[in-house]
C-alpha cells in the first residue's frame, strides 16, 4: 500500500528548507482533524515559524485555544516512535486514559515532534477536550 502520511512528510521536508521564517530548531507538528468527507480525516505537517509566512507553498496555522490532554512518550528511535509507539500511545489515550477520567475529546489530534533526527526518541500527542 501507499503510506500517504510518509509521502506528505517527505514533501514537507523538501519544501521546509525553502521557508524563510522557520525557526532553526523549531518543533514540527502533524495534525489530524475531520475531513470534508464523512468518516475521513485530513492531516497536515508544519513547523514553528517566526512571524507571518508570505509564501505560496505554505499557510499559517495556529493551534486552537482550549484545554488539551497531553501524552508525552518515548521509544528506541524515530521510526519506532512514529509507528508502533505513536499508535500505542494514541490507543491508550482514547481507549483507556480519557474514558477512565470521564473525559472525551474532539476529533482532533496534534503530534508534537521536538526532534526529527533518526535518533530522536520523544514526542507528545495532544487531544483537544
Amino acid at each position: 500500500g501507499i503510506d500517504y502520511l510518509s509521502e506528505l512528510w517527505t514533501r514537507f521536508h523538501s519544501k521546509k528548507a525553502e521557508s524563510r521564517n522557520q525557526l532553526p530548531a523549531g518543533n514540527e507538528l502533524g495534525v489530524s482533524f475531520p475531513g470534508v468527507k464523512e468518516g475521513c480525516f485530513s492531516y497536515f505537517a508544519g513547523t514553528e515559524v517566526a512571524g507571518i509566512i508570505n509564501q505560496s507553498d505554505f499557510s499559517l496555522w495556529t493551534l486552537p485555544a482550549g484545554t488539551y490532554a497531553v501524552c508525552a512518550f518515548e521509544s528506541e528511535n524515530f521510526y519506532r516512535l512514529t509507528s508502533s509507539a505513536l499508535n500505542k500511545a494514541r490507543d491508550y489515550m482514547l481507549g483507556v486514559w480519557l474514558p477512565g477520567h470521564q473525559l472525551s475529546c474532539q476529533p482532533f489530534m496534534a503530534e508534537l515532534y521536538f526532534d526529527t533526527s533518526p535518533e530522536a526518541a520523544g514526542m507528545e500527542i495532544w487531544f483537544k477536550l
